[in-house]
């Protein structure tokens, strides 16, 4: 069973043979909605009843995705068809959606006011001097088409003067040009950027205005299964192959590749999206999903401004160009600006996604970060990061370490079969917790092999975004006194997806869901999902205070009980009190994570205020976009030592490696440099000097 929990990333591996052929769309909307449903009730850990209440939750669900910005339809135009919100779950049980082509109908036209407005406010030039009022988060959509008029007035504005501050920022020095108080200049430069402006959100409204009927027809139709999926559990979602087929070409393995995807946000914005393990953008240490990106430049040619861009576009120029040297300026999720630079390198397989470091403070320790749990599905071994993981282990056995840190933060999870199948190389054996499906007794997880390779001190480093496989990870070793958790509560995300094929009866199915199939329960029986799992010593965070958590997410599960005790051994309990006492003193005394607190309640303050109009001139737009980033920018320095606070090198086994593969040393340079200046790694460290006392 366990070998069938995917996530979305092996859904694209397991579809892959699929995707030789070409299908056409043979089952009406309403027919896939009926069969997904079928399959949901069947399958969801938490089926749904059919209902008004469902239909109501699905139409408001549905108009939130067609316009997540609030910038598209008005009130009175939902209101025009506000009576047909009861009507969902009569039209899903006789697969018959007759409310589609109303919404059809109702978006086209309103995309073509839109298109209209945006032509008519970037018909003149912008008052760099006259203040305009800006709202980052709308709740609800503009009442009429007036006011609609003027939120798309503020965010065109916006757009304009965003992409002028960073077309005039140095982000090295973090300093403006001069020339962005010489007026004349900026006017000058204001058309061109007003113009780009103008014909990016009028791209975006064109590709959906100049395709056939049709076209339209099926992006709305895929958008409202996508919906329909979502309302059961914001993990559960609808698939096609062709998505898949598009997935699996970004990522070929077989050439040379930056190793990213890129995504967007609810916003529009451009964010990293997939990394691949073992890439130049997953070794470098410095992206994560979800990071903002500002602008990239490959060497020598001029960067290119990724504010307002076409995704498409972008994707087109980064895969396509030859140079192998790329520049990225990204925006971290606590606001940092980041310098990243990569070089295109051949990937041909996951053996070094996994990196064992040894770090030097008193005695020798290992370190290893695992930003996801990834596994080959296609191999007859089925082998991924835990075997990965145990060779690294068995190199740094012979540097003789006294501890080792296994570092998740950000890891947002993936193939919970590796997760185990890791916990059991630091434990011997025994019971791993519980999976609880919607129907049945739950079943027990449970070490996949007898006996362990490290049973020494083990720290594992946590923040509130390390979810799901990571999660029962940190469930199991922490249950088993088998490692001292420090960070942060983990995100929350305690359920797990299968890949169910919608038409089965079919020899070649084309439509899937990937479902959440069941609830993951800690050895102690604890449920994982919403409360995440608490760290033994927690350390200040930059998120604290923040939303970054599954309870906080629309269409999150509630957690529930488990329906069996579980029993297991645990280890002999571990000095926690006592190394609590000893890290406290230690953060207390610490200007780093002074510092972090602060930056948390700034951070904190900010998110509190994007619902709140700010009023700006050009002048105080740049000062206030430049005094956050200057912010930040002290909030690094303050946070990562000045001087490496630990050595980091290499397992003696790669020794030779390192002597002959210059491109390799490279890389550790910069990753060493990162490492020895992380004051988590170094509190981290301080526990493990501590538990070998």
């Amino acid at each position: 069973m366990l070998r069938f929990i995917f996530t979305t990333y092996l859904f694209f591996l397991f579809v892959n043979q699929c995707l030789s052929q070409n299908y056409k769309t043979d089952l009406t909307v309403g027919q896939k909605a009926g069969l997904l449903i079928e399959v949901l009730n069947r399958s969801h850990c938490e089926p749904q009843t059919i209902d008004n209440a469902f239909s109501k939750k699905l139409f408001d669900a549905f108009i939130d995705n067609i316009d997540p910005e609030k910038n598209i339809l008005t009130q009175e135009d939902v209101s025009a068809i506000k009576n047909n919100e009861l009507l969902l779950d009569d039209q899903i049980k006789t697969k018959n959606l007759t409310i589609l082509p109303k919404i059809g109908q109702l978006v086209q036209k309103r995309l073509q006011k839109i298109d209209s407005l945006v032509g008519n406010i970037t018909s003149n030039a912008i008052n760099f001097q006259s203040k305009f009022t800006y709202i980052a988060v709308y709740d609800s959509l503009a009442k009429s088409e007036s006011e609609l008029k003027v939120r798309l007035q503020r965010e065109l504005k916006y757009r304009i003067f965003q992409s002028l501050y960073y077309s005039l920022l140095d982000t090295h020095s973090l300093s403006l040009s001069p020339e962005y108080l010489n007026y004349s200049k900026l006017i000058e430069q204001e058309k061109t950027v007003r113009e780009q402006a103008r014909d990016r959100f009028k791209s975006k409204i064109s590709s959906s205005l100049e395709i056939s009927n049709q076209d339209f027809t099926t992006k709305l139709e895929t958008l409202f299964l996508q919906t329909l999926a979502q309302v059961y559990d914001i993990h559960t979602e609808y698939f096609d192959t062709e998505e898949a087929k598009e997935f699996m070409q970004s990522f070929n393995p077989e050439s040379e590749v930056f190793g990213f995807g890129l995504d967007e946000n609810k916003r529009g914005e451009i964010i990293i999206g997939d990394l691949l393990p073992g890439g130049p953008a997953w070794d470098s240490g410095l992206l994560n999903e979800g990071d903002l990106l500002l602008n990239f430049t490959f060497e020598g040619q001029k960067t290119v401004n990724t504010v307002g861009s076409d995704i498409f576009d972008l994707e087109e120029i980064i895969h396509t160009e030859k140079v192998k040297n790329l520049t990225l300026t990204v925006r971290k999720p606590s606001k940092e600006i980041q310098i990243v630079k990569l070089t295109k390198q051949m990937v041909l397989s996951e053996t070094e996604a996994v990196r064992g470091l040894v770090l030097e403070k008193k005695d020798k320790f290992g370190y290893i970060n695992l930003p996801a749990f990834y596994s080959d599905y296609e191999s007859e071994e089925q082998l991924g990061c835990a075997n990965d993981i145990a060779k690294e282990l068995i190199k740094m056995k012979e540097d003789n370490i006294k501890g080792l840190i296994l570092d998740l933060r950000f890891n947002g999870g993936g193939s919970v079969g590796e997760a185990l199948d890791l916990a059991g190389i630091f434990i011997d054996q025994g019971v791993f917790g519980a999976a609880k499906p919607a129907k049945g007794k739950s079943t027990l997880l449970k070490d996949p092999n007898r006996g362990s390779i490290y049973d020494g001190p083990l720290v594992v480093l946590v923040n509130q975004a390390s979810a799901s496989a990571s999660e029962i990870l940190v469930g199991i070793l922490k249950d088993y006194n088998r490692a001292v958790i420090v960070g942060s509560n983990t995100y929350g995300k305690g359920v797990a997806q299968g890949i169910l094929p919608l038409d089965s009866l079919s020899k070649e199915p084309k439509y899937y869901t990937k479902a959440t199939i069941w609830r993951a329960f800690s050895p102690s029986g604890k449920a994982i999902q919403h409360n995440g799992v608490s760290p033994d010593i927690t350390l200040p965070s930059i998120f604290d205070g923040g939303n970054i958590a599954e309870k906080a997410e629309k269409f999150s599960l509630l957690p529930s009980k488990l329906d069996r005790t579980l029993l297991f051994t645990p280890d002999p309990p571990l000095p926690i009190a006592a190394l609590v006492q000893k890290s406290k003193r230690r953060i207390e005394s610490n200007k780093s994570f002074e510092t972090i607190e602060k930056m948390a309640e700034i951070l904190k303050e900010s998110t509190n205020n994007e619902k709140i109009p700010e009023e700006f001139t050009w002048e105080s737009f740049c000062k206030y976009q430049l005094d956050l980033e200057k912010t930040f920018e002290a909030f690094n320095k303050k946070t990562e030592a000045q001087n490496a606070m630990f050595k980091v090198n290499v397992p003696s086994h790669d020794r030779e490696r390192a002597r002959i593969d210059q491109f390799w040393n490279k890389i550790n340079e910069k990753l060493f440099a990162q490492i020895s200046k992380d004051v988590y790694i170094e509190e981290s460290l301080e526990i493990l000097i501590n538990l070998n006392e």
